[in-house]
C-alpha cells in the first residue's frame, strides 16, 4: 500500500467575504443506502500494574526461557511450560521487557528492577475483546485472573486480588471504533478535506492504493483518528474471523460483497486520562471553544481500565463531536457551522447501542473461533507447496517426495491429526520422508540443506494445525465426516438450513449478494 501526504489549506473565511460556490462532491454511497453501523466497541486495550513478580517466580521464568531457547533454535516452534499453560517466548520484548508470555487472548510482558516502569504489562488481542462472552470487560478480567492465578501464585492471594484488578489496572492505550457500510466513503475528492473539522495544526494524510483512496489518518500524538477500509485491511492480514464475526452479529445488515469502513480513535496514556482530549478546533466560534472545554471537564478521570471501558460511550461522543467530525458542505462562511454529515451522525449515535449488543451464543462464537486461523493457514499452505516443490526438484527419490506430498495433502484435507515434532500420521515415519536424500550423488552439505527444507515443511504442518488442536485421529474421509457431522448439522441449523448454508457459502466465494444468488438460481 502506498501512502501520499497532503496538507490541506483551511484558511478562516470572514463572514463578510464573498462565499465560494458550495462544494459539489461525488455521491459516496457504497450500495445506494444510508450508512448502517455493523460493529462498535473496543479494539485495543493496553494496561499495566506497578508491581513485580517474586524472585522465585523470576528464577522459574528464567529457567523456562532457557528451555524455550534450547527447545527450538530456529524459533519456529512454540514452547509451553506445563506450569504456565501458555507459550513462553524464547526472547523478551521491546522496551527492556525480559519475558514475553503469549496467551491466545492477550500478551504479557514482564520487567524487574527498573524504576518508574510497570513490572507487568498486558496487551489485549482484538479477537478476545470482541468474542468474549462478557465483552471487553470480561476479556480484561480474564487476563487479570491469569496474572493472579499463575504469575502471582506463590504470594498472598488476598493481596494479589487487591492490587491486580481492573480498578487498579493503569490503562495506557485504548482504541475505540465504529464499523459501517453504506453512506459516505472516503474518496479523496477535490474539496473533501474541507469537510473535516479537526484540531488546529493536526497533521492528516490520505492512504492510497494506486489511485484508490483507502482512508485517512489524523494526528500523531496522544490522540489519533483513522478512517480506513477494514475489509481491505483484513484481507492483507488474513484476518478471516472478522468477516465471520460480522456475519454472526449482523446477518441481515452485513453485505459481504461491499467494503466495510472503520472510524477509529486511538488514545494513549494522557489521552485516556482526558488531559489531552481537548484541542482547539481548526474553525469554530468562541462559544464553541468554551463549550468544548466544558464538555471535556465533564468527562471523569478515566485512568483505570474499568473506568475507561465504563465511560467509553461518553468519550466516543466527545471525540466525534469535539475532536473530529465530518460535515456536509453548506453556504455559511464558517465551516464549523455546517450541518453534521448524515453518515457521521449515524456513527456518532450508533456507538453506544452497538457496543451494548447481545453477546454471541456459544455456536456463533465457535464459528468465529474456527475462522480465527484460516487465513494464516492458507498462507502456510502456499509456503508448504512451494517448499515441497523445491524438494521434489532436487536430490530426492521420487518415493520420498511422494511421501512428503501425501503428508501435505492429508494435512490440508484434515485426514490425520498433527503430532508434536513429527510428520503427519499417515503411515509415513519422519525418517522415511527424507529417505531419498543424496541418492543421486549430492554431497553432505546439500543433503543437510534438503533435510532442513523437509524439517521446515514439518514445522509448517505443525504451525498451520493450530486451529485443529483437540481433534482425534481419523484414517479416511468417512471417519472425518462422522467426526464433524454433529458440527455441520449445528452450523446448518443455526444458519437456517442446508439451503441457506450453501447460499451464504456461494455468496462469499463468488462475491454475490443473496438477492443476486437467488436471481441466478431462479433464472437457470
Amino acid at each position: 500500500m502506498q501512502s501520499f501526504s497532503a496538507t490541506p489549506t483551511t484558511a478562516l473565511i470572514p463572514r463578510t467575504a464573498t462565499l465560494p460556490a458550495p462544494l459539489v462532491l461525488p455521491a459516496q454511497l457504497g450500495d445506494g443506502s444510508e450508512a448502517r453501523v455493523l460493529l462498535c466497541g473496543v479494539d485495543t486495550v493496553y494496561f499495566s500494574f506497578m508491581l513485580e513478580v517474586s524472585d522465585a517466580m523470576w528464577e522459574q521464568l528464567e529457567a523456562a526461557q532457557q528451555a524455550a531457547k534450547e527447545y527450538d533454535v530456529t524459533g519456529e516452534k512454540a514452547y509451553i511450560p506445563d506450569w504456565l499453560g501458555v507459550v513462553l517466548a524464547p526472547t523478551g520484548a521491546r522496551g527492556g521487557y525480559r519475558f514475553r508470555i503469549e496467551h491466545p487472548d492477550f500478551s504479557i510482558k514482564l520487567i524487574k528492577g527498573v524504576p518508574n516502569r510497570p513490572g507487568i504489562y498486558v496487551e489485549m488481542r482484538a479477537f478476545a475483546l470482541h468474542v468474549h462472552p462478557a465483552g471487553a470487560l470480561g476479556a480484561c478480567e480474564a487476563a487479570c485472573q491469569f496474572i493472579r492465578d499463575v504469575l502471582l501464585s506463590d504470594g498472598d492471594q488476598d493481596q494479589a486480588a487487591r492490587v491486580v484488578n481492573l480498578a487498579t489496572a493503569l490503562c495506557s492505550r485504548l482504541d475505540l471504533h465504529c464499523d459501517w457500510q453504506g453512506g459516505w466513503e472516503p474518496s479523496y475528492a477535490d474539496g473533501e478535506d474541507r469537510l473535516f473539522i479537526k484540531p488546529a495544526r493536526t497533521k492528516w494524510k490520505p492512504e492510497m492504493e494506486g489511485n484508490r483512496c483507502t482512508g485517512y489518518r489524523f494526528g500523531t500524538g496522544k490522540v489519533q483518528a483513522r478512517i480506513y477500509n477494514k475489509t481491505l485491511q483484513t484481507q492483507l492480514t488474513h484476518c478471516d474471523w472478522y468477516g465471520e464475526l460480522l456475519l454472526q452479529r449482523q446477518r441481515t445488515s452485513y453485505d459481504p460483497t461491499l467494503p466495510v469502513w472503520r472510524l477509529e480513535f486511538q488514545l494513549l496514556r494522557d489521552g485516556v486520562k482526558g488531559f489531552k482530549l481537548y484541542a482547539k478546533p481548526e474553525v469554530t466560534d468562541p462559544d464553541d471553544v468554551i463549550q468544548a472545554e466544558l464538555d471535556r471537564e465533564d468527562l471523569p478521570h478515566i485512568g483505570s481500565v474499568k473506568k475507561a471501558l465504563h465511560w467509553a460511550g461518553a468519550v466516543w461522543r466527545y471525540l466525534t463531536a469535539r475532536w473530529l467530525r465530518l460535515v456536509a458542505a453548506g453556504a455559511d462562511g464558517n465551516r464549523a457551522r455546517w450541518d453534521l454529515h448524515p453518515t457521521w451522525a449515524v456513527l456518532q449515535a450508533g456507538f453506544a447501542s452497538a457496543m451494548q449488543g447481545a453477546p454471541l451464543n456459544e455456536s456463533q462464537a465457535q464459528l468465529v473461533r474456527k475462522a480465527r486461523h484460516t487465513g494464516y493457514e492458507r498462507f502456510l499452505h502456499r509456503i508448504e507447496v512451494g517448499v515441497l516443490a523445491l524438494v521434489d526438484a532436487h536430490d530426492t527419490m521420487p518415493a520420498a517426495a511422494a511421501h512428503a506430498w501425501l503428508a501435505h495433502l492429508a494435512h490440508v484435507l484434515d485426514l490425520a491429526a498433527l503430532h508434536q515434532d513429527t510428520a503427519l500420521a499417515v503411515g509415513v515415519a519422519p525418517d522415511q520422508v527424507g529417505k531419498g536424500l543424496g541418492k543421486n550423488g549430492g554431497d553432505a552439505q546439500r543433503r543437510q540443506v534438503l533435510k532442513g527444507v523437509l524439517d521446515e515443511v514439518l514445522g509448517l504442518f505443525t504451525s498451520s494445525g493450530v486451529a485443529k488442536l483437540g481433534m482425534r485421529e481419523v484414517a479416511n474421509v468417512s471417519d472425518l465426516l462422522i467426526e464433524v457431522l454433529d458440527d455441520l448439522e449445528a452450523i446448518a441449523k443455526d444458519k437456517g438450513g442446508i439451503a441457506q448454508l450453501l447460499c451464504e457459502k456461494r455468496c462469499k466465494l463468488y462475491k454475490l449478494s443473496p438477492e443476486r444468488f437467488f436471481h441466478q438460481v431462479l433464472t437457470t
